[in-house]
């Protein structure tokens, strides 16, 4: 018996100390999770001095009239401080609305907007030349610039906080990112304008003919402008890479053009790309977007910007009408007619 008893002791004693450690074990995941919570988030938004402040504040033209830019610096957050962007910004009804985005780190990061220069250049074109009741499509965050400074009639106008490119060191951290982006920038814009958008995305990576008619069902009936810019394609790549091959490699800036282009070329022959677009903006590096296999290449967005090696003949329905730096304006016929024009 003494045994025995021994035995069933010796058996409660372990399985106290195997409950005791399982206990100990979930004490410490729930800690750490607490802990991973309220960790502080990987950067800050940090804004300079107002333009009221400042001796010769930068201003844009638009047309409501002289609006000042407001700079400040994406920074990594704790004691070091360093910084990881510039940007610019002028304000709106719905928050800040991005003008200038000059990263210190390899890009993209966070977000890759055209350049404040290309954007000034359309705005004037448009302002001019289009007329008010027709409406605009163009990436969310191009639509917020085009209409403060132009005044058109975009069709997304609210802030959609879509794609964002998060550094592969803080994708653990995703939450915490977002939470920043939403604290700065505003909340995401939900419902039909969201849902409008993702819709536009979806045109955009179809094969052409279904794209335009994916497009005109957007306006039915109604005749509108399309302005798309070149990195759109990185930033379909990112929002939908089952459906368009996109690759990105920034090069040195060099006032040696024709050693930029063999670079680039260089890095298209290794990988096998044969379609292939510039970025250049200003004091920042050469980027460099290609398509990755043929039938990215034959994709709405793909046929109509000006990828050199892709295919080059017109797309029915829409009619080149203007191209400035990256972007390219077309105007699109009502869904009635479907015809080229």
């Amino acid at each position: 018996m003494t045994g025995i008893s021994t035995r069933l002791a010796d058996t409660r004693w372990r399985g106290m100390l195997v409950m005791g450690v399982g206990a100990l074990l979930l004490g410490a995941a729930a800690w750490i999770w607490m802990r991973g919570m309220a960790a502080e988030p990987p950067y800050r938004y940090e804004m300079d001095a107002a333009p009221a402040q400042q001796a010769a504040p930068e201003t844009l033209r638009s047309a409501q009239g002289v609006l000042p830019l407001q700079t400040g610096r994406v920074l990594v957050a704790g004691g070091a401080g360093d910084v990881l962007a510039r940007f610019a910004t002028v304000g709106s009804a719905d928050g800040p609305v991005l003008m200038r985005w000059q990263p210190t780190v390899d890009g993209p990061f966070l977000r890759l907007p055209p350049d404040l220069g290309e954007i000034e250049a359309l705005a004037e074109v448009l302002e001019r030349h289009v007329d008010p009741q027709t409406p605009v499509l163009a990436w969310w965050d191009v639509s917020r610039q085009l209409g403060l400074l132009s005044g058109v009639r975009t069709v997304f106008d609210a802030p959609l906080g879509k794609p964002l490119f998060i550094p592969a060191a803080w994708r653990g951290a995703r939450g915490q990112v977002e939470a920043v982006e939403t604290a700065f920038w505003g909340a995401t814009a939900q419902g039909d304008e969201a849902a409008r958008f993702e819709r536009f995305a979806d045109a955009l990576v179809m094969e052409e003919g279904a794209g335009m008619d994916a497009l005109r069902s957007l306006l039915p009936d109604q005749r509108a402008v399309l302005v798309l810019h070149v990195r759109d394609a990185i930033q379909l790549g990112q929002m939908r890479p089952d459906r368009i091959g996109v690759a990105y490699r920034e090069f040195p800036p060099s006032g040696d053009v024709h050693g930029m282009v063999r670079s680039v070329r260089g890095w298209l022959g290794e990988d096998g790309y044969t379609a292939y677009a510039l970025m250049r903006n200003e004091n920042q590096p050469l980027k460099a977007i290609a398509l990755t296999d043929d039938a990215s290449g034959m994709t709405l967005a793909a046929r109509l910007l000006p990828f050199i090696g892709n295919a080059q003949y017109d797309v029915p329905g829409t009619t080149l009408v203007y191209q400035t730096g990256g972007f390219v304006v077309y105007e699109i016929g009502p869904a009635a007619s479907g015809a080229q024009e």
